[in-house]
């Protein structure tokens, strides 16, 4: 996945690019680079190490542009360098390219002299110049059927103040404000920006520049777009810790719940699910990646719980790669807490196209997941924060959890006096999410013992085995720790060689299948393994023979497990802290 961001207008450009690569970092921070049109020279400052490096690169360059691009990428078909960081950029263009051409070694071989082709961009820059037409549009329509693959590219020429763009698969806007026109692969790109914008479909192209934007559909025709106010916030570079981030945590949880609640019970009306299209639903499928999947794993058994509908959650891009089945009586939903996964955003684009009912699980309503999808679910944690730690996973667990609940009280699974009670304890949960998260000792000594360890393995049976990955996922990237997830059995034949020197942190957030889970613990613990018990339980009836017991009593049953990943975010926090002893920067 890689940005695209392009200015064309009456102000200068340099710092309008910088500011929307910033913006888009999350995309592509391994190299970035600009191209500025300065009279009909194109002059480009590329870099390795994201957007800030290249702020950084580009701070005493005074020379003025009003036509430019820019983009951010992570990887390349080889190492990285300065020189073939993107754009890509001759005298005659300039451009930048959000995908893969299939073909790229055939094409290579036609076009490699006199051009220099190591990726897609050189690539596209050549077949550019060998391609060339006075009409830029001309050179996309011979280009396009040469290209095997659907990258999505935007460039530049020298000879015009305009922007080209053609969509393929990956997400492209285009937006309109008081100073100009924006190509971006992102709508929270141009927040601060532009007024208005739209996202381009599949095969349109666009000529863009300072007062003029013409679109045409895949047969080169003209089309007329229609435009959409931008939002007044969204998400842009920010410097929020994570080691403050985490004091939010019950503020949102409060936001969540109280979105989706009214008079005391769950409210999903404007979804129009109705007991009669309920019925229908065959099976749920969930998708996410990183926090979003160990979400979906979490919640598919609330799923499985609530109602008789099967549940299967999917990391996306092993779901694109072996996509199931679906129809019309499948309920889809992505879930993304930025809304522009390339994987989950695929994953959409196929369950839609099967038919299936598709849902936005996003915190952001006007990214590209929300645009393609049938309905959206907000679940009210503000994005504008550059990197979410812990709180994506916490609002998603609760609206994933609330829609089982709806479900299930759609089908008399769920009575309304369960329902009522649910709703009236997930008041407790604001307190148990701010105790859970504040600074202990007992804390700070688990998280100097988990340093210590050699390795860490997080597990649990069930749905504390799906808890275990997103506990893992924090370890590593918070504190840097060598964190693993397994299941009971597996930890058990898998890693005994390495248990001697391993610390286990054990999930049990179920207190009725305490014994159940001890057992299979134990027999860990006598392999020579330090074993941490995160329950639940009231610690007075909890196990005595473990190395730690971390308990937030009496919880709140179908959320018990929030307090226990959210202690276990303090203490990989807390852990970071140690190591560093200042502070902690965003994690990854």
């Amino acid at each position: 996945m890689s940005s695209i961001f392009a200015y064309a207008g009456s102000k200068p450009c340099k710092d309008i690019l910088l500011k929307g690569l910033c913006a888009l970092d999350k995309r592509g921070s391994g190299a970035a680079g600009i191209a500025l049109k300065i009279s009909n020279d194109i002059l480009s400052v590329k870099t390795r190490g994201g957007a800030k490096a290249l702020k950084s690169k580009t701070q005493d360059f005074s020379a003025q542009a009003f036509e430019g691009i820019g983009s951010g990428c992570t990887s390349q078909r080889c190492a990285l360098t300065d020189f073939n960081a993107k754009p890509a950029s001759n005298n005659l263009f300039a451009v930048c390219a959000d995908g893969h051409i299939d073909n790229f070694d055939s094409l290579k071989h036609r076009c490699a002299n006199p051009f220099p082709i190591d990726t897609d961009d050189d690539l596209l820059l050549a077949l550019l110049c060998i391609c060339f037409q006075p009409k830029k549009l001309d050179i996309i329509k011979k280009i396009t059927p040469m290209i095997e693959g659907n990258p999505t590219y935007a460039f530049m020429p020298n000879d015009e103040r305009a922007i080209y763009c053609k969509k393929g698969d990956a997400p492209l806007v285009i937006a309109v404000g008081s100073g100009g026109s924006f190509v971006s692969s992102e709508v929270n790109a141009v927040i601060h920006f532009a007024d208005k914008y739209f996202f381009l479909e599949d095969g349109e192209c666009a000529r863009v520049s300072a007062d003029r934007i013409t679109v045409y559909d895949k047969k080169y025709k003209k089309v007329k777009k229609q435009f959409l106010p931008v939002p007044e916030s969204g998400y842009f570079e920010s410097d929020y810790p994570v080691s403050d981030e985490i004091f939010y945590c019950p503020s949102v949880v409060k936001q969540t719940i109280s979105a989706f609640e009214k008079e005391g019970r769950i409210d999903f009306d404007y979804l129009k699910f109705s007991r009669r299209n309920v019925d229908k639903i065959e099976q749920i499928v969930l998708a996410g990646t990183g926090s979003s999947y160990n979400a979906s794993r979490v919640c598919k058994y609330n799923f499985n719980s609530f109602t008789d509908i099967p549940c299967f959650a999917y990391e996306s891009s092993q779901l694109n790669n072996n996509f199931e089945q679906m129809d019309k009586n499948t309920l889809f939903i992505a879930v993304s807490h930025r809304g522009e996964s390339a994987d989950t955003v695929e994953c959409a684009k196929k369950a839609k196209k099967s038919g299936a009912r598709t849902i936005a699980l996003t915190s952001n309503p006007c990214s590209y997941l929300a645009y393609i999808c049938s309905d959206v679910i907000n679940p009210r944690c503000d994005f504008e924060s550059g990197e979410i730690s812990c709180r994506s996973f916490l609002s998603q667990y609760i609206v994933l959890t609330m829609l089982a609940l709806y479900l299930g009280r759609k089908q008399s699974i769920v009575t309304e006096l369960y329902l009522s009670v649910a709703m009236k304890m997930a008041q407790m949960l604001v307190g148990k999410i701010s105790s859970s998260v504040k600074s202990s000792p007992k804390a700070e000594k688990t998280a100097r013992d988990i340093l210590e360890a050699d390795y860490v393995f997080c597990t649990g049976l069930g749905i504390d085995c799906a808890l275990a990955e997103e506990a893992a996922l924090k370890l590593r990237r918070i504190a840097g720790i060598n964190a693993s997830s397994y299941g009971v059995g597996e930890l058990l034949m898998s890693a005994t060689p390495l248990l001697s020197k391993s610390i286990v942190i054990a999930f049990i957030t179920n207190p009725d299948a305490m014994e159940k889970a001890l057992r299979p613990l134990r027999e860990i613990k006598s392999t020579g393994a330090r074993v941490f018990i995160i329950t639940c339980a009231d610690s007075e009836d909890g196990p005595a023979d473990f190395d730690n017991v971390i308990s937030w009593a009496d919880s709140v049953p179908v959320f018990n497990p929030l307090p226990c990943i959210s202690g276990l975010y303090k203490i990989a926090i807390t852990a970071a802290e140690i190591k560093n002893r200042g502070s902690i920067d965003k994690a990854v």
